[in-house]
């Protein structure tokens, strides 16, 4: 069991998100964080990624991303612009 686990610039290559967010919490102790960020803007990501969808999908929006941590986490930090995206959940 962790107290913390990050997702470093590598989301968008699972192709199972809720699945992936499932096991990570899983694998979290109560009151352990999953942070998902990515080093640069999640608009410029998905240019990067729209050309190799086959190795890789779309990084969602954070509206969208909140979806699939509810139920799980409870986010505790966003940030999308033009420098990086991240999202922080704590496990209840």
């Amino acid at each position: 069991m962790f107290d913390c686990i990050i997702i470093y610039n590598a989301f968008p290559h699972f192709f199972d998100p809720q699945g992936l967010i499932t096991n990570l919490v899983n694998s979290l102790n109560k009151g352990g964080s999953l942070t998902i960020a990515h080093g640069m803007s999640r608009e410029r990501l998905n240019m990067h990624h729209d050309n190799v969808q086959h190795v890789s999908k779309l990084l969602p929006d954070l509206n969208e991303m909140r979806k699939l941590f509810e139920g799980h986490l409870e986010v505790t930090k966003t940030i999308s612009d033009e420098k990086m995206y991240l999202i922080t959940g704590v496990k209840r």
